[in-house]
C-alpha cells in the first residue's frame, strides 16, 4: 500500500491535507533540490527553540538527545515549540527504545550517531518503521496529535539520516548508502576527524579529512541519497552547500548565543572599534 511506501509521492499528497507545510518542510525541500538550513538545539530550552523557529527560516531544527544537555521530557517539550521547521532528533544511541520514544515524542527526522556498517544501518531503519517495513512499536503518545492517519503516513514521512563519523564507516560507506530506507548520510566532523587521527573540528581543513567528507558525500550522491554535514557557522555551511550538500547545518543554539553576546558586549567595550554614538571609549 502507498502508505507503507518510504517517502512515496502519494504518502506526501495525502500528509499535506493533515499536517503543515513546516513538518513537511525538509522533504518537500529536498524533493525540490533546495539545499536543507539546519539549527542544532542542545540546551533543551522550549523558549529559544521556538523564538529561533519562529523568527528564523530554518527547513530544519534539530534537537540534540546525543550531547545536548537535556533528557526525554525535555526534548519532547523542545519539539513541541518548533515553528516553521520540521522537527528532527539526533539519537542519544540506537537502542530501539530511544528510537522508537523519540518518534512517539513527534520527531520526523532521525540523524542516527556511529552508524558504521550496513548492518547498522539497517537495524536503524527497521527501528524508525511500522511493520511491515520495520519493527517500530505502536504507542505515538504526541506524535499521533499530528494527524489522526498518523501511523497509515508515517513510513513515508520519518526521515532515516546515517552519521558517518569514523574510520570503520568510512570504510563501508558505499554499503551504508546503498541500504533502502536512508534517506541520508550525515557527516559529524569532529568525530571523522578524530578517527582520522586529527583534532576535532567543525570546519576541518586536514587534507586528510577533507578528502573522507568528499568520499561519504560522493558515496550518498552515487546510491541516489542525500549528503548532509554539521557545520560549526555559517560560513562553513555555505561553503559545504557550493560543494554539493543538500543539507547543513548553520550552528548550534549555544555557539550563536555565545558569539552574539560576545560581539555586543565588544562594542559596549569598545574592543570592535567605533561604538555607534561615535566614542571611541569603552566600557
Amino acid at each position: 500500500a502507498d502508505g507503507h511506501t518510504i517517502g512515496s509521492a502519494g504518502t506526501l499528497a495525502r500528509a499535506r491535507t493533515w499536517m503543515t507545510m513546516a513538518l513537511l518542510k525538509a522533504r518537500n525541500a529536498l524533493q525540490s533540490g533546495r539545499t536543507l538550513v539546519g539549527h542544532w538545539a542542545g540546551c533543551g530550552n522550549p523558549l529559544m527553540a521556538e523564538t529561533v523557529s519562529a523568527t528564523c527560516d530554518y527547513d530544519v531544527f534539530v534537537v540534540d538527545c546525543q550531547h545536548g544537555i537535556l533528557d526525554a521530557s525535555d526534548a519532547m517539550a523542545v519539539l513541541a515549540s518548533v515553528r516553521n521547521a520540521t522537527p528532527f532528533i539526533r539519537l542519544r544511541d540506537v537502542s530501539p527504545s530511544h528510537i522508537h520514544h523519540s518518534l512517539d515524542a513527534g520527531a520526523l527526522g532521525l540523524i542516527a550517531p556511529l552508524i558504521n556498517s550496513a548492518e547498522d544501518a539497517r537495524a536503524f531503519v527497521e527501528e524508525s518503521m511500522y511493520p511491515p517495513l520495520g519493527r517500530r512499536s505502536f504507542g505515538p503518545a504526541r506524535a499521533s496529535l499530528l494527524s489522526p492517519n498518523y501511523f497509515q503516513e508515517a513510513n513515508g514521512l520519518v526521515m532515516c539520516w546515517a552519521m558517518i563519523e569514523t574510520a570503520a564507516a568510512l570504510k563501508n560507506v558505499k554499503e551504508i548508502a546503498a541500504v533502502e530506507g536512508i534517506d541520508g548520510l550525515f557527516i559529524g566532523p569532529n568525530d571523522l576527524s578524530l578517527s582520522l587521527g586529527v583534532g576535532p573540528s567543525s570546519s576541518p581543513n586536514d587534507p586528510r579529512v577533507i578528502a573522507s567528507i568528499e568520499q561519504i558525500r560522493d558515496a550518498a550522491h552515487a546510491a541516489g541519497k542525500a549528503a548532509g554535514i554539521f557545520c560549526g557557522d555559517g560560513a562553513y555551511a555555505r561553503a559545504m552547500a557550493d560543494q554539493g550538500f543538500n543539507f547543513v547545518i548553520a550552528g548550534t543554539d549555544t555557539g550563536l548565543l555565545a558569539a552574539a553576546a560576545a560581539r555586543e558586549l565588544a562594542i559596549v567595550r569598545g574592543i570592535s572599534g567605533t561604538s555607534a554614538g561615535g566614542s571611541k571609549a569603552g566600557y
